[in-house]
């Protein structure tokens, strides 16, 4: 009798252990709660989308900013074209719940309206950016469909919808968020019509394909396989639209994507040898197998020497093109590296060499320019200079003097007689050179004299060579300009003042010149 007390006894200590259990107050993350609407910058709907009213739509929710100037406007997606049934300019609460955190509700009386729509808010999130978040609901008893979130975007739009671009060497799976009036996802249809778009358009009517797909909860997921579907490479546009159970069609979702089973392919035309300081261009001519297909590209420049470097923004005419201009010569190769949009790469090459150009020396002295095996005769106190800056190549060169094999001068671009040491004869050669080591030289003799005469004076076999055929020209044209020439004169009667016949034929016999010469000494 006494076990029997006792079991009752425990029996109903524990029974009243568990009942107060029950009432114990159960701890729950709202993230978590299928009930709720997140958005990622923490602004909540305390209701999930796909909500069922007749009468009074009341929505709360929870805030990070303080939702000042909130307007909100009821929407009725019933059909393709969107239209505003309801609207107003503030909530019907807004209160501080802790820090950074704003509790608002939001009640709008929806008697007689019968849609599927959706509900608003148009904030002023951050400053300068908005922010419209929004929940679908499903007003009255009429006009409810199907609804893709896909399809609202950012809830400005509605209609064929398209989604972000996407890319694939193989198969794509497409994810939708569906909402059902009925809150049943099982029987679904799903419609796809398939077209090629490589400029943005179809190239022809959409065609109709069957898609195998899967659903959970209200996540549909549609698998699309180039090989199963016989697509080659190239970018498509797909409509899809979701037929629920009561046959009740969603709108449409236009998604991009792009098949891309191939690496890119290409070659580098241009020009395998050309000199210092010469402009020329280089040609990308590239390909990914498709029409539209966008390619990256970047290019880089090679030395022989082992420096490596891209190319600036000025050299490149275009992503195919290049306009180069190398001062150091040597042996190069441009290496173009290409990614398609599925990350199939490939790198293309080009060698060529860029040639010195040798210097030219040029010497000047006092005006007169002189070439090899010369001598130039000047005073010892002239005002003369010996210039080498007419010397030419396409970037900058170096001078060295060398005098009498004795004594050089290096970075000097001219002569003096300061330079030299008096009176004499003295052997000078001008050696320009380049920075790749490359020279052209010029030797002649320059004789100081001691006169004080500034004479400066050529002395070469050409030079005497025309110097005598001047004289002897001269001489000529003296002759002729004094031979005898016959016509008849008046005969006057001589005087004896008169100066005879034979007097003046020994004047034109004179030479002038020889008397100029002797008044001269």
């Amino acid at each position: 009798m006494d076990e029997r007390i006792g079991f009752r006894r425990e029996l109903t200590l524990l029974f009243v252990t568990l009942l107060c259990l029950a009432h114990l107050p159960i701890q729950s993350s709202s993230s978590d709660d299928p009930a709720m609407t997140n958005y990622s910058n923490g602004f909540t709907f305390d209701q999930s989308h796909g909500l069922n009213t007749q009468s009074s739509l009341l929505l709360t929710g929870v805030s990070q900013q303080p939702l000042r100037n909130t307007t909100w406007s009821l929407v009725n997606i019933s059909t393709s074209t969107p239209i505003t049934l309801l609207n107003g300019p503030y909530l019907t609460s807004v209160r501080p719940v802790g820090e950074d955190s704003f509790s608002w509700s939001l009640d709008i009386n929806v008697t007689g309206i019968d849609c599927t729509c959706f509900i608003s808010l148009q904030t002023n999130w951050q400053e300068d950016a908005s922010f419209e978040p929004f929940l679908i609901a499903f007003l009255g008893h009429a006009h409810h469909r199907p609804v893709m979130l896909e399809e609202l975007g950012d809830g400005s739009m509605l209609g064929s919808i398209e989604a972000p671009p996407m890319v694939s060497s193989d198969s794509i799976d497409l994810v939708f968020n569906l909402i059902t009036p009925s809150g049943n996802y099982d029987d679904l249809q799903i419609e796809t019509e398939i077209c090629l778009a490589p400029y943005g358009v179809c190239l022809e009517e959409p065609a109709a394909v069957t898609i195998p797909h899967s659903s959970q909860g209200h996540t549909v997921t549609l698998l699309l396989n180039q090989s199963m579907l016989s697509l080659d490479d190239g970018i498509w546009f797909i409509d899809v639209s979701i037929m629920d159970e009561l046959l009740r069609t969603s709108g449409k979702v236009r998604s991009s994507l792009t098949f891309d089973s191939t690496p890119p392919s290409g070659a580098i035309s241009g020009t395998d040898r050309v000199t210092e300081g010469e402009e020329f261009q280089l040609y990308a001519e590239l390909s990914d197998g498709y029409e539209g297909s966008k390619l990256s590209s970047m290019w880089s420049l090679h030395h022989e020497n082992g420096t490596v470097r891209t190319v600036d923004e000025y050299e490149l005419l275009q992503s195919g093109a290049l306009l180069l201009n190398l001062t150091d010569s040597g042996e190069y190769f441009v290496e173009l590296f290409v990614r398609d949009q599925a990350g199939y790469s490939v790198k293309l090459r080009h060698n060529f060499t860029v040639e010195n150009i040798k210097p030219q020396v040029i010497l000047v002295a006092d005006g007169l320019q002189i070439s090899g095996a010369q001598r130039v005769e000047v005073g010892p106190g002239s005002n003369w200079t010996l210039d080498g800056t007419l010397s030419l190549d396409n970037e900058a060169i170096d001078y060295l003097w060398v005098i009498d094999d004795t004594t050089s001068i290096r970075g000097q671009d001219e002569l003096t007689a300061a330079d030299f040491a008096g009176q004499g004869l003295y052997e000078v050669e001008l050696i320009v050179f380049d920075d790749d080591g490359a020279t052209d030289s010029i030797k002649f003799e320059i004789l100081i004299s001691s006169s004080d005469d500034q004479i400066s004076q050529m002395v070469t076999p050409l030079q005497g060579f025309s110097f005598l055929l001047l004289l002897a020209l001269a001489v000529t044209i003296a002759i002729r300009s004094t031979k005898k020439v016959d016509f008849d004169i008046p005969k006057w009667k001589a005087t004896e003042d008169s100066p005879s016949l034979e007097n003046i034929h020994s004047s034109y016999g004179s030479d002038a010149t020889v008397e100029e010469d002797e008044a001269r000494g």
